[in-house]
């Protein structure tokens, strides 16, 4: 048998209930233990509060990171009206010959039949564009106005050549406080001077020419682009040049509030947005995989002592109260086989004493003034 005697003192230091034992014993649960490492002790319900708690983190968190990554637009209902204008005049080149005044109206002529190519000089071209819009948050417009010199076959469904003119560089505006916008341009033309590069140029082709002059109006309604594009074509190269306007007319059209869709703004955030997705996903599959699976399995400490206990029955004795260690000889045990086996050459009973639910307890055999004790601590069970 073996053992070690201690003086009083230290069986009174034994006897007691260390610290670090009643610290763990406050982190247990009554019925359920689960260890996590490093001798600390989790309740099985702490446990799934705390991975309830970082999945609900998690969640905000995400949220916050993708709802800062996208921009949700919404587009609300207005009404527009859009009108657009054209006026023109024809400067003659020689016209005492033919009438009483140095110019023609666009109406003055009948414009079926056309002006006489060689009495043209200039064509002065007057533009008028009217925005009108209702519950309009914003707007900004981009006005400008080109020419193209176009050369192609007969009815230009084959164009050969293109050659474009800045006659007015983008102007940019925006929306003033009265929901009204307009813009209005005086250009002239020298007929002549472009029937004379048309000539240059046309005299490789052998085709037909035209003088496409292009007002467009860029604007953004509520986020919303589109382009308002209207065309004057002269033609050049004639004997009778007829004039042709496309897209001076007035629009009215509505829209209705929509949600405008996401739009990504910053990958790096969106990003972090789904990593916390992520990581709340994988926690909540443990938590229910943790819930599914119930109590956690009992630990080493309590699976030892309830065997003792229920096997050896019979042999032991359970006490409410330690005798007091130091009217004793105190012999340590190191298992319990050292204590059956005193319990059956002596013939005395195994006392057992709770110290700490799940945590610590002692078993031990009196006999007379000598106390043969064997203390039983969870701690050092779970570091074998």
């Amino acid at each position: 048998m073996k053992g070690t005697k201690k003086s009083s003192k230290v069986e009174k230091k034994n006897e007691r209930i260390s610290i670090l034992d009643k610290i763990d014993y406050k982190r247990k649960s009554e019925d359920n233990v689960k260890y996590i490492r490093h001798g600390l002790y989790v309740g099985y319900r702490g446990v799934l509060a705390s991975y309830i708690f970082f999945v609900v983190l998690f969640l905000v968190l995400a949220y916050i990171f993708l709802n800062n990554a996208f921009d949700i637009k919404t587009s609300e209902s207005y009404s527009v009206v859009e009108k657009v204008e054209l006026d023109y005049t024809v400067n003659l080149v020689d016209p005492d010959n033919i009438f009483d005044h140095d110019y023609l109206y666009k109406n003055d002529y009948d414009n079926k039949v056309g002006f006489v190519s060689d009495f043209i000089g200039t064509i002065d071209f007057d533009y008028d564009y009217v925005f009108n819009a209702n519950d309009v948050t914003s707007a900004q417009f981009i006005y400008s106005v080109d020419a193209d010199l176009v050369i192609g076959n007969s009815d230009f469904s084959e164009i050969w050549l293109v050659k474009n003119y800045k006659l007015l560089v983008p102007q940019y505006d925006s929306l003033d406080n009265y929901l009204k916008k307009n813009f209005s341009n005086h250009i002239s033309i020298d007929y002549n001077y472009y029937e004379r590069i048309a000539q240059t140029l046309n005299s490789k082709f052998n085709g037909s020419c035209k003088l496409i002059i292009n007002y467009n109006v860029e604007k953004e309604i509520d986020g919303e682009k589109n382009i308002k594009k209207s065309t004057v074509t002269v033609p050049l190269l004639v004997d009778k040049v007829k004039i042709v306007e496309d897209g001076f007319n007035t629009m009215v059209y509505s829209k209705d509030a929509h949600d405008g869709g996401l739009k990504l703004d910053n990958n790096v955030i969106c990003y972090l947005g789904i990593f916390y997705l992520v990581l709340s996903s994988v926690l909540l599959v443990k938590f229910f995989s943790l819930l599914k699976e119930g109590k956690p399995k009992a630990s080493a400490y309590d699976t030892m002592i309830n065997n003792i206990l229920k096997t050896h029955d019979k042999d032991i004795v359970e006490v409410d109260t330690l005798p007091t260690f130091s009217d004793y000889e105190i012999y340590k045990l190191n298992d319990f086989k050292e204590l059956m086996d005193l319990h059956k050459n002596l013939n005395l009973p195994i006392m057992y004493y709770n110290v700490t639910s799940h945590v610590k307890c002692h078993l031990y055999v009196k006999n007379n003034t000598e106390l043969y004790l064997l203390t039983i601590k969870a701690i050092d069970l779970e570091k074998k």
